[in-house]
């Protein structure tokens, strides 16, 4: 054998020999992979169930629903209603925080939200109502605490119109400087109404807070110009978009905002404008100033007519309750409606989903939603003296006490005081301002 044959010999044996070792490092790594794949894990001392002594030590966070002089809240920041129980206490003649509250003027509006706590009696309606779900509170309770206290300068609610330009507002201008906070959009050049309404159409809410649009347009007649809604064949040379701050549901939050900022910058791109964002904490303090004021008013009257006797067939109720003019709406409750067709106050049949009996009915009025020239509580009290007489019931509060009428009087004087409240305000009960916060 030449030497270039034995060379190439020990070349090709080292050459196996080199794959064989590495083929056998590789079935090694791969074992080790496997087998702490496989293997177990270790204990996880955060994943681990709690012992007997954590539990006295260590508590994970919960969140407790509200209570007022023992009522249950489901939603203590939603309803601040107000309840005949206890009224038969007479409402005292000297002058209270409430009285002093009355006689400042719209200049000197530091009214708080959450009206003075002046229960009139200690007895609890707590239980009755648990049972319906529904809160309760007296009216001249204070707004629940809805655990989550606002900072002690946005206590007050008081009005503040947003700001505008020095341009006339149209007698239909859809933006209320009161309770909406504007947003402008400044187009380089005149943008006509077709174009912009496809674009804005579908921004009618961020969240469940109503958007209104609103452009600033000239009189071809008078050369002025003037705010309007946005319609076909209108030329706007600058838009405003103006968000309800707050309403029963809540105050604008920050998701809401910023998805309708992204909205509004979204629009400002397809009509070439350069909208004129405000600062989130100021949108979101005005928001929280407005919804404060809502949760302290947020009142709903409840009388109650109980039977004096056997309990009523639902089908003798069902024929009363229609000659007395109440409609039934499908979702079971009755509806009271004034002359013009708008609600006066409602009525629910308490009775078993499958019982043919029921032993009491539930008037109830929404306060901020009727006028007081409507006289709802009226309406509502004798309405219930009525069915009192045609079905020989009883007219309670909701601790199944009876009403008199010195009692009725004293609830009327308190509703008079909610009403002077808001009106104090310059949002008077069952106005559009007011229904569109409360409805």
């Amino acid at each position: 054998m030449t030497e270039l044959q034995i060379s190439l010999i020990v070349i090709g044996i080292v050459i196996i020999i080199g794959v064989m070792a590495y083929n056998k490092w590789q079935e090694y790594r791969a074992h080790r992979t496997v087998k702490r794949a496989f293997a177990d894990a270790p204990e996880d001392v955060l994943m681990q169930p709690p012992s007997s002594e954590d539990n006295d030590l260590r508590r994970e966070p919960v969140f407790f629903q509200n209570t007022v002089e023992g009522v249950r809240l489901e939603d203590p920041a939603r309803y601040a209603s107000i309840s005949v129980t206890g009224l038969e206490q007479a409402i005292d003649g000297g002058e209270t925080d409430r009285d002093k509250e009355d006689e400042m003027a719209l200049s000197g509006l530091d009214k708080a939200a959450e009206p003075e706590t002046n229960r009139m009696d200690e007895g609890g309606v707590g239980e009755d109502i648990a049972t319906r779900g529904e809160p309760y509170i007296d009216l001249g309770e204070a707004a629940p605490d809805t655990g989550n206290p606002l900072p002690e300068e946005t206590a007050h609610f008081v009005p503040e119109a947003v700001s505008f330009s020095a341009a006339p507002f149209s007698g239909n201008f859809p933006i209320d400087e009161l309770i909406d906070y504007a947003v402008s959009l400044n187009p380089g050049s005149p943008v006509r109404g077709e174009k912009i309404l496809p674009l804005i159409q579908p921004l009618k809410y961020t969240g469940n807070k109503p958007v209104h649009f609103a452009g600033l347009t000239k009189d071809p007649a008078s050369g002025g110009e003037s705010w309007q809604p946005v319609v076909n064949g209108g030329v706007y040379h600058q838009l405003k978009a103006g968000v309800q701050l707050a309403n029963r549901s809540g105050a604008l939050n920050e998701i809401e905002y910023s998805e309708l900022i992204m909205r509004l910058r979204q629009v400002a791109d397809h009509i070439g404008a350069e909208p004129d964002v405000p600062d989130m904490t100021d949108v979101l303090k005005a928001a929280r100033d407005l919804y404060q004021f809502i949760a302290g008013h947020d009142a709903r009257l409840v009388i109650n007519v109980r039977t004096g006797g056997a309990p009523w067939l639902v089908k003798t109720l069902m024929a009363v309750l229609e000659r007395q003019r109440f409609d039934l709406r499908p979702d079971g409750v009755f509806i009271m409606h004034d002359t013009d067709g708008s609600v006066l106050f409602s009525l629910v049949v308490d009775a078993a989903p499958v019982s043919d009996t029921a032993s009491r009915l539930t008037l109830l009025l929404d306060v901020p939603c009727v006028a007081q020239e409507r006289d709802g509580l009226g309406m509502m009290i004798r309405c219930a003296k009525s069915l009192c007489e045609r079905l020989n019931g009883v007219l309670v509060d909701d601790d199944d006490r009876m009403l008199s009428d010195p009692m009725l009087e004293d609830i009327a004087g308190q509703v008079r005081v909610f009403y002077d409240e808001m009106r104090s305000v310059s949002i008077p009960a069952g106005s559009v301002r007011a229904m569109r916060l409360f409805n």
